[in-house]
């Protein structure tokens, strides 16, 4: 394996680490390479949304490109929304990372979590709430 496979998988394991330690464990789900239909890295499943997580551990921000590329592997997994949490220079833990989305994908999380117009936008998630009827589509 190269050195930038390497750099990429070692990324893409601590990003799982993260979402596992932030949330449920059975709503985050490693993707398995699937050639021209990738589905993204990794998956998250929740009651309120699901989305792709595509990783990137790369020294040269393309983020036109990896939201492109997000966006369609959420298209191939038939998800919500793909987003792309990126390695931060200097900072080794994803929390310190960067998590990028288009404008389009970021209205869509703020619906489905119940932030809009017909309510005011006052809507909250109780974060701590058990998540039910988890399951991939």
């Amino acid at each position: 394996m190269s050195a930038s496979k390497q750099k990429g998988t070692a990324w893409e394991t601590a990003c799982v680490n993260a979402l596992r330690a932030a949330l449920p464990v059975d709503v985050v789900y490693r993707q398995t390479l699937s050639g021209t239909q990738d589905k993204g890295d990794i998956r998250v499943v929740t009651p309120w949304v699901e989305l792709i997580v595509e990783c990137k551990n790369a020294v040269r921000l393309e983020l036109a490109g990896w939201v492109d590329e997000a966006e369609k592997e959420a298209e191939h997994a038939d998800v919500d929304l793909g987003v792309v949490w990126h390695h931060r220079k200097g900072v080794g833990s994803p929390v310190g990372g960067y998590v990028t989305m288009s404008g389009a994908a970021f209205l869509s999380l703020l619906g489905t979590v119940g932030i809009n117009k017909s309510n005011g936008g006052v809507h909250r998630v109780d974060r701590r709430a058990p998540a039910r009827g988890r399951g991939g589509r």
